[in-house]
């Protein structure tokens, strides 16, 4: 959308159908993702693809962190946390008791 002054001429801002504004979405998700990617996992962690099932093991409901240096740190603070899951869409912190993650069948 192109923008202008307040009440400068033109024509008004397009509107976005509800499949445009959930492409856009999708694709800010995808980049947040690359971008996350990119910068890695802080030291003392690697990335792993995959999925360790069933969410935070230390019985914690939806936490929540904002970075993933503080999801890490949560995770190190634990003395049965060894390995954490962070998304960098959802802020979503599961800090795991297991270290291998666990793949979807092709």
């Amino acid at each position: 959308a192109v923008g202008g002054k307040k009440g400068g001429k033109g024509p008004p801002p397009k509107q976005l159908t509800p499949e445009e504004k959930a492409k856009q979405q999708q694709m800010r998700k995808k980049k947040i993702e690359r971008e996350a990617k990119a910068k890695g996992c802080p030291a003392g962690f690697s990335m792993v693809n995959g999925d360790v099932p069933g969410g935070d093991q230390f019985n914690r409901t939806n936490p929540k962190m904002n970075s993933i240096e503080l999801c890490s740190e949560d995770c190190a603070s634990r003395p049965d946390c060894v390995s954490f899951e962070w998304s960098p869409n959802g802020h979503n912190c599961n800090a795991n008791k297991q270290s291998l993650a666990h793949f979807d069948k092709p």
